[in-house]
């Protein structure tokens, strides 16, 4: 039986996890053509903190996403996917296919294919012209790995678009996609709400941003529709935003 998203209409909560202050909800405020935005809230129905007229619908079953990237394929005027966050996601499927099982060793089992499922299957099949962001890039090891399934699958005509503040990592993740010839750029960038940079207190991890509050380690910020305007990208299908 196919399982019904229910249309989003929460106006007691918020979203996205991570600190406060760090501007990673409000970094979608500005997306041109709204409209043409799907927002699948993995959170309980925890609203936006800012007026949108972006296509929200609840998850309150991980396989309606499958279905929602199924029903984006219907409609032409959907340019964006935003999955809001993965890590509810993930800890939605624990809670609801993985704890209650009779068998949690098949479970587990599952949960660990739902994503790359989801990615290498679901994605990879899309007949949309395809641009994956991916927010808190880390090290690479959920764009790299995308980017090896699509090459496979050849996909070439999908991007994969990568923002990640640690130099470093961010130079590893361009020269293993060089190294494999990869469709994957990583920019080493903070997405957040204004361009006028972000600090890092150095007695905290590397994930956690603030604003100008906190004059230690400083890295450059913009906000996702400058930066895309500035590579010239109108439509991006699905955004993976893991930052803390």
């Amino acid at each position: 039986k196919r399982r019904e998203i229910y249309k989003m209409n929460n106006n007691h909560l918020v979203l996205i996890s991570g600190k406060s202050s760090s501007g990673k909800s409000a970094s979608l405020m500005s997306m041109d053509n709204p409209e043409g935005v799907i927002y699948l809230n993995c959170e309980n129905g925890k609203k936006l903190p800012f007026k949108t007229k972006f296509k929200e619908f609840t998850i309150t079953d991980p396989m309606q996403v499958y279905e929602a990237f199924e029903e984006a394929e219907k409609m032409p005027d959907v340019h964006t996917i935003v999955i809001d966050t993965l890590t509810y996601l993930m800890d939605m499927y624990e809670s609801t296919k993985v704890i209650n099982s009779t068998n949690t060793m098949q479970a587990w089992g599952q949960y660990a294919q739902y994503m790359k499922q989801l990615m290498s299957q679901v994605v990879a099949k899309s007949t949309k012209n395809v641009v994956f962001l991916d927010i808190g890039a880390f090290d690479g090891s959920t764009c790299l790995y995308i980017a090896k399934k699509l090459k496979d699958k050849k996909r070439d005509d999908i991007k994969i678009l990568a923002f990640e503040p640690n130099l470093s990592l961010s130079n590893k993740i361009n020269n293993e996609s060089k190294k494999n010839n990869l469709n994957v750029k990583c920019i080493n960038i903070v997405v957040s709400n204004n361009n006028t940079g972000v600090f890092k207190k150095t007695d905290e991890g590397a994930g956690t941003m603030y604003n100008t509050h906190f004059k230690n380690d400083k890295y450059d910020s913009d906000t996702l529709d400058n930066i895309l305007n500035k590579l010239k990208i109108d439509k991006v299908f699905f955004m993976k935003i893991d930052t803390e």
